[in-house]
This record gives C-alpha cells, structure tokens and sequence, in this order.
C-alpha cells in the first residue's frame, strides 16, 4: 500500500474539484486518510489557509481532517 504526503500545490489544484462536480475525489481522498495512506505536515495546513480564498469546501475539508497535518519530528526536519 502506497502512502502520499500531499503538499501545499495538491490542495491548491483541489479547489477546481467542486463537491458537488466531483464528489467521488472527495470520497477517494476521505477514504485514503481513513486507510492512512495520506498525511502531510502543519505547514501545509497553515498554507492552505491562507491561501485557499473563497474556497470554502478545501478549507472545510483540511480542518475536517487537521490530526493528518503533523509537526515533523525533530530527525524528520534534520532528514530534509
């Protein structure tokens, strides 16, 4: 089983996929956190807050699911 770390460009490009156009995205990304195959980091939160404008579902999505948005780990930041 594959496991993606989405960034900050991934959510940006998600606010072109409406709920209610494409709602079997949402659902695959939902399912995909709840099989923990995704996560991403605090940082990418804070961006896509402040970046997401009036792109109310992003946002009610990112803080649906913020437990995914980690701190990285102390050796996690050396590794990058």
């Amino acid at each position: 089983m594959m496991h993606y770390v989405l960034d900050t460009g991934f959510f940006v490009q998600s606010r072109e996929y409406y709920p209610e156009v494409f709602p079997s995205f949402w659902y695959n990304l939902t399912k995909s956190r709840q099989d923990s195959q995704v996560s991403s980091v605090h940082e990418v939160f804070q961006e896509v807050e402040n970046y997401a404008g009036n792109q109310e579902h992003v946002l009610e999505w990112i803080r649906s699911k913020k437990e995914i948005f980690t701190k990285p780990t102390a050796a996690e930041q050396e590794e990058v």
